[in-house]
């Protein structure tokens, strides 16, 4: 915990984007027809309704219709489709 501590003052201080830091999930959203996530580990479930990607801080689980993987990279994943939710299961309760 320290060490994670230690990289999020040094991004504060050489005002670096944490993300890139912290090697954590950057998830970008446009309205209801796209989500990008950046730093992830790989695909665990896809169909076109439901899409499951794995990172460092859990397993993001993006809903909807027609999804479409529109392209998978070694650092980022584009989808595209009607998205109705997004969300993290990081494993805590609550």
């Amino acid at each position: 915990m320290k060490r994670k501590k230690l990289k999020e003052k040094l991004s504060e201080i050489l005002d670096l984007p944490k993300d890139v830091l912290l090697n954590i999930p950057k998830i970008t959203i446009i309205g209801n027809l796209q989500v990008t996530v950046e730093n992830h580990l790989g695909i665990i479930e896809y169909t076109q309704t439901q899409v499951r990607i794995n990172t460092n801080i859990g397993v993001i689980n993006i809903k909807g219709k027609d999804i479409k993987l529109n392209s998978v990279l070694y650092d980022e994943i584009l989808l595209e489709g009607k998205i109705e939710e997004v969300w993290l299961n990081n494993g805590e309760g609550g």
